[in-house]
């Protein structure tokens, strides 16, 4: 079973985050893992009531614009995951400044906005239309 949460690998974190030049102690490796296999990881940081996405990595994927629908389902994994723990820590978005990332992040809904793409916490989770609720 795919399951998605902060690693508890301090060298796995060490590795990556130093390859993105991520220096806080506040960010955290989601890392997608099934059957002991790393499927991807994305590199987040709560800052001033947003999470900032610093990396988003496909394990088997080398073209973040070209995914296969298997490749797009973890990504949406890692992007929901990161979304959760931003709403979990009352953050009301999710931003990141690296541009590479536009294609893959948009599928999603992130914008564009003062270059840098954005996505409003409440866009990520919809309410279920078969709720029954009427709120």
């Amino acid at each position: 079973m795919l399951c998605v949460k902060p690693t508890t690998d301090e060298q796995l974190k060490k590795e990556i985050f130093s390859a993105h030049g991520i220096n806080s102690d506040l960010a955290q490796l989601l890392v997608a893992v099934e059957n002991d296999k790393i499927l991807g990881y994305t590199a987040v940081e709560p800052s001033m009531g947003k999470l900032t996405l610093y990396a988003l990595s496909l394990t088997d994927c080398s073209d973040l614009n070209n995914m296969d629908g298997e490749s797009r389902e973890i990504a949406e994994y890692l992007i929901r995951a990161a979304g959760n723990y931003a709403y979990n820590r009352l953050l009301t978005a999710l931003v990141c400044e690296d541009m590479s990332l536009k294609p893959v992040l948009s599928l999603f809904g992130f914008k564009e906005i003062d270059n840098k793409l954005s996505l409003d916490i409440k866009l990520l989770f919809k309410r279920c239309e078969n709720c029954g609720s009427s709120q």
